[in-house]
């Protein structure tokens, strides 16, 4: 290898190692004593897998499952650490920043694949709230789709290839159901395609090929979760709960158009990748011939972004932990922008070197940006280390604590389990999901477990003792818990109950 040659390579690695470190030094435990409350509950229940259990059946959550092992595997390589989670999280990182640059690249070329790095790194500071999101696990995924894709219309390996995209498609759907758009663009693209090449045979392959690398990930959890009794607990939580989460497409796309896009504005990638989308688009339209270089990369990439916005508001919240599933596409898009701009100002040489060290101080400047606006977040996070601190000191190891509201994240830092597998109580107050059933199963849980502490954190949206059904069983139960327990003060802003037996007269 020629010296110059391997000096650039070198360049691209530190590039993105760096990017990656930048992206999540901020949020790691050095800065994040404690966590988010999404991350509190996967931190919490993959503590709990450690100890035996099984998600779903003793541990709700409507998140597919495969974010709870990933967290049991975090904790259990550092002991327990959340160091071992965050390092997880790294490795992702750096996989998919890896296979982005490669992929723009390859595609486009260095400059632009330095650009498109450091924006959608840039936009991720941003959006990523904390970390140890979902999301981040399934980047690398959706880049190797990308990847893979890039090689449809080839008919050597073709059955590998597509069988590896299905698995990887596999894996994100039971990661994050709404982040396989990936899966569906090429679904579609290999429809439209081979149709129009009358490939009936070819197509049918094809979809098989797909299929089956899906279907191997998606039987395998079936079996796992149905040989320990937790099926119908999976399907309830994750798909039956998701689904009355829900809501019209049309609808919540119109609410957070703004909510959910504005940080990928404030970097730039955004508008560059738009603009990218619309080169893309003429150069279909006009038969270009690097569109047809490219054609089933860009295909696809057509039509996973506007099908993968959709997916990301289908909820109807506009969180900008969602928007990271756009990030491969729009990073291939951005990098193709930067190419045809480059393209017409051909008088204009940039170093590599320069525009590296450009790209990683954007990337810093994003990260200062992040921390200053994640000031009043730290206090918070470091308030919960207090409380789990004072529960952790007044309570033994055996004993059991109830947060009634959303903040699972003090019983894995206290090391406290949850009397009940509702750990936290959302769904317990959906009306479109609750049920007289569920109630009674976690007011039941309470009685026969007697937690040492019960803490009600406040929360307006799961008022103690105040469900959204009411009947005479329901009632019954909350009369016996509030008989045993009594108010004994505050616990970091949350009112502590204590049971009878335990306050001294």
């Amino acid at each position: 290898m020629k010296p110059t040659l391997r000096l650039a390579r070198l360049q691209d690695q530190v590039l993105i190692a760096l990017g990656a470190l930048v992206v999540l030094l901020p949020i790691s435990p050095l800065v994040l004593p404690l966590a988010g409350r999404a991350s509190g509950v996967f931190l919490y229940i993959g503590w709990r897998i450690l100890h035996g259990e099984i998600p779903y059946r003793d541990l709700w959550d409507h998140k597919p499952p495969l974010i709870f092992y990933l967290n049991a595997l975090g904790l259990w390589l550092s002991g327990g650490s959340k160091w071992g989670v965050w390092l997880l999280e790294l490795a992702a990182l750096v996989l998919a920043a890896g296979l982005g640059f490669k992929l723009v690249k390859r595609a486009f070329g260095t400059q632009a694949a330095m650009v498109s790095l450091a924006l959608w790194l840039a936009s991720l500071i941003l959006v990523i709230e904390g970390g140890n999101r979902v999301t981040e696990y399934t980047l690398p995924l959706q880049f190797a789709c990308l990847w893979l894709a890039a090689g449809l219309d080839q008919t050597r390996h073709e059955t590998r290839r597509l069988f590896a995209i299905g698995l990887l498609c596999g894996l994100i759907f039971w990661t994050k159901q709404n982040a396989a758009g990936v899966g569906i663009a090429v679904a579609l693209y290999l429809i439209i395609s081979r149709l129009a090449a009358r490939q009936w045979g070819r197509l049918g392959r094809d979809l098989v090929s797909l299929a089956a690398g899906f279907a191997l990930p998606s039987a395998a959890f079936v079996a796992y979760f149905a040989t320990r009794g937790a099926l119908p607990q999976l399907w309830d939580a994750a798909f039956v709960y998701n689904f009355v989460y829900t809501v019209d497409a049309l609808s919540a796309l119109l609410q957070n158009l703004g909510g959910t896009t504005r940080y990928l504005f404030v970097t730039g990638l955004l508008p560059l990748a738009l603009i990218g989308y619309g080169v893309a688009v003429w150069a279909w339209l006009s038969k270009a011939a690097f569109f047809n270089r490219h054609r089933a990369l860009l295909s696809v990439a057509l039509i996973g972004l506007p099908i993968e916005f959709l997916l990301i508001n289908l909820s109807g919240r506009s969180y900008l932990h969602y928007t990271m599933t756009l990030l491969p596409f729009l990073a291939l898009f951005a990098g193709l922008a930067v190419w045809a701009i480059m393209g017409r100002l051909v008088k204009i040489k940039v170093p590599d070197t320069i525009l590296a060290g450009a790209c990683l101080a954007l990337l810093l400047a994003a990260a200062g940006a992040r921390h200053h606006a994640a000031r009043d977040q730290i206090a918070t996070f470091r308030a919960g280390v207090q409380v789990s601190s004072i529960i952790e000191q007044t309570t033994a190891a055996s004993d059991t604590v109830l947060l009634w509201g959303a903040e699972t994240k003090i019983n894995f830092f206290s090391q406290r389990a949850s009397p009940s597998r509702f750990s936290y109580q959302f769904p317990l107050y959906h009306p479109a999901y609750t049920n007289e059933g569920l109630i009674l199963e976690f007011l039941d849980a309470i009685l026969q477990e007697r937690p040492r502490m019960i803490i009600d954190t406040g929360n307006p949206a799961t008022p103690i003792f105040d469900f959204p059904i009411t009947t005479s069983a329901i009632q019954e139960r909350i009369e016996a818990i509030q008989a045993s327990y009594r108010v004994t003060g505050d616990l970091g802003g949350g009112t502590l109950y204590e049971p009878v037996s335990a306050i001294a007269p």
